[in-house]
């Protein structure tokens, strides 16, 4: 099953009644993690928990004990073939104009994500939708590299470089 930072957060040093109702579930959370696996049965089932996080020093360290989430695997953020990959990937369901460049584009866009990557090819596409229904047929519908270039200018990465360095520390304390 999987858990996010959302149900799983660090427990706060104050109480009140919001704070009160997270430590509840983790508690929750963490004897029910403690109270699956049953030794005794040599017939028993595995079951694996995957937990994702962008905010992983918002996670209660009880749930980063041995036994319970003990492996942490640092997903970085894609790597300039990756995007191009991505890229790539997406032109299969996306009418991309042979003026665009999926290598120049992946250049420009260090430090984004998957999902930013989608973002800027959504912009793209309504760039060209409204050139499209301003100028001509939806059967000439084709993002082109201007849309692509006018998107990349007004979007950014998701990721900053203290996010990225909080993640290698986390990678390092693991």
């Amino acid at each position: 099953f999987f858990i996010s930072d959302t149900l799983a957060g660090r427990r706060p040093i104050s109480s009140n009644s919001s704070s009160d109702v997270q430590v509840r579930i983790l508690s929750t959370l963490l004897t029910e993690m403690d109270g699956v696996i049953d030794d005794s049965d040599e017939n028993s089932q595995q079951i694996l928990v995957v937990a994702a996080s962008n905010r992983p020093d918002m996670i209660d360290d009880a749930l980063l004990r041995p036994g319970r989430l003990s492996k942490h695997i640092y997903v970085p953020a894609p790597d300039l073939q990756s995007r191009i990959s991505i890229l790539q990937l997406i032109a299969k369901r996306m009418p991309f104009s042979e003026d665009v460049n999926v290598i120049k584009i992946a250049e420009g866009t260090k430090l984004y994500t998957g999902a930013d990557m989608c973002n800027l090819c959504n912009e793209a596409a309504l760039l060209a939708f409204e050139r499209l229904s301003a100028e001509s047929s939806v059967e000439d519908y084709k993002i082109n590299a201007k849309e692509f270039d006018f998107a990349l200018k007004n979007s950014k990465s998701s990721l900053s470089i203290n996010q990225l360095s909080l993640y290698a520390k986390f990678q390092k304390k693991s």
